[in-house]
């Protein structure tokens, strides 16, 4: 879940765990907190966002 403006603001959880393969040890390890929406936040440094990004699309109301 993200906010890219005026700032960047994200946060984030992985309810297969990072490596999504089932049967993993730590494949469920973050479920409990998906499941009741506790996820953590995830710092995305502006810089970085701008460096990796390929368009830009701006939304303005009519």
């Amino acid at each position: 879940v993200g906010e890219m403006f005026p700032t960047i603001s994200a946060s984030e959880i992985i309810p297969g765990g990072q490596s999504g393969v089932l049967g993993n040890p730590l494949y469920v390890g973050q479920l409990g907190r998906w499941l009741t929406n506790q996820y953590h936040p995830l710092p995305i440094p502006a810089s970085a966002a701008l460096a990796q990004g390929t368009s830009v699309l701006n939304f303005v109301p009519h």
